[in-house]
């Protein structure tokens, strides 16, 4: 089920803006066979969170975005949809 000899391979990265490391996170999760991806500063907006799923259709994803207006910040985690079934994201009030 994970990775090599029932391993899980975990990623951190602070990518200051996914919009333009998309290609380059795609590649790593592939290459590298990663099944837990955590990003923080993603820069994304709730209007445009939805772009983590042009980043790997092998991946499922949870993400907060910064409610400041700033466009700065936020958070998201991503797994491989193998994992899917043991994962349940909590969601919680807006002001988490």
């Amino acid at each position: 089920m994970f990775s090599n000899n029932n391993e899980l391979s975990i990623l951190t990265w602070n990518v200051s803006g996914i919009m333009s490391s998309a290609a380059y996170l795609s590649d790593i999760l592939l290459e590298g066979k990663i099944d837990v991806c955590g990003l923080s500063e993603h820069w994304l907006t709730t209007s445009n969170l939805f772009f983590l799923d042009s980043i790997s259709s092998d991946y499922d994803y949870f993400g907060k975005c910064d409610s400041s207006n700033h466009r700065k910040g936020g958070v998201a985690l991503m797994w491989n949809k193998r994992l899917s079934n043991f994962i349940v994201p909590m969601h919680r009030s807006a002001n988490f």
